[in-house]
């Protein structure tokens, strides 16, 4: 049978991600919110109130398990991003990193335009725990690009795969720091042209409420330094330099020694 205190927190954690309350008027909300999300099974608003009523007087009592349908637990739990009930129950047993929970938002990715153009390609970011797992997910113009993000050592590590052949390795510094504002560091990966490229990056967090209201931009770098208008002048001046933003290698032809004459 389910624990007493993981029921709670599981009713904890929906009225939070609602961002509403756990009185007996919530629960029509709530039974709306998870019903809207996919659940294969109607969650009705007495199912949910009566559940966590049982669930708050038994923990007055100390009892340690309520007997409540497994099935309607894992649809509750569905609409948290869990697979189903175990593993939300085991997220509270292994909570995240410090760190990684600290990164959880949203960011705007900044790069040097690769083709020597002066311009910063400016992508929405996401940070979001799922399950067990610290996720990163960047969305360009036309495909989103996610992976796991890992903490290794002092640094951020992920690795970003796309349909057909896009990948992207990102790495940054985070030291020991658990809310960073900030984030400096290098990609890695395949331009549209198919050659190996990498290059500086940086992460600015945005006080944005939603991921998808975000924006790609491309912002032109010298009009932006004469009208300041948009973009950070230390972002502006982080990438004024082309030379120091990215490294290319040269087109190759034989794939033996002679290629590094070219």
């Amino acid at each position: 049978m389910p624990s007493t205190q993981s029921l709670l927190k599981l009713f904890e954690a929906v009225a939070e991600k609602a961002q509403c309350g756990l009185e007996h008027a919530d629960f029509g909300f709530l039974s709306e919110e998870i019903n809207r999300s996919g659940s294969e099974i109607y969650i009705t608003q007495r199912y949910l109130y009566d559940a966590f009523q049982k669930s708050r007087k038994a923990s007055e009592i100390n009892q340690k398990e309520v007997k409540l349908n497994i099935a309607y637990l894992n649809e509750i739990a569905k609409y948290l991003t869990f697979r189903d009930f175990i593993s939300f129950e085991k997220s509270l047993i292994e909570p995240p990193h410090p760190i990684l929970e600290g990164c959880s938002g949203f960011w705007y990715s900044y790069v040097r335009c690769n083709s020597g153009r002066d311009d910063i390609l400016m992508s929405p970011v996401r940070i979001f725990r799922e399950e067990q797992k610290t996720f990163f997910e960047l969305r360009s113009p036309i495909r989103k690009f996610r992976g796991e993000l890992k903490l290794k050592g002092a640094c951020l590590s992920v690795f970003l795969e796309t349909a057909p052949s896009k990948v992207l390795h990102l790495v940054f510094q985070i030291g020991f720091c658990t809310t960073p504002k900030v984030l400096r560091g290098i990609f890695s990966g395949i331009s549209t042209g198919g050659n190996p490229i990498c290059g500086r990056e940086i992460l600015v967090k945005t006080e944005h409420q939603s991921y998808e209201t975000m924006q790609n931009q491309k912002i032109h770098l010298q009009k932006e330094v004469n009208n300041n208008s948009f973009l950070d002048p230390k972002i502006a001046d982080y990438f004024a330099d082309y030379d120091t933003n990215y490294l290319k290698i040269s087109s190759g032809s034989t794939f033996d020694l002679d290629d590094l004459m070219i």
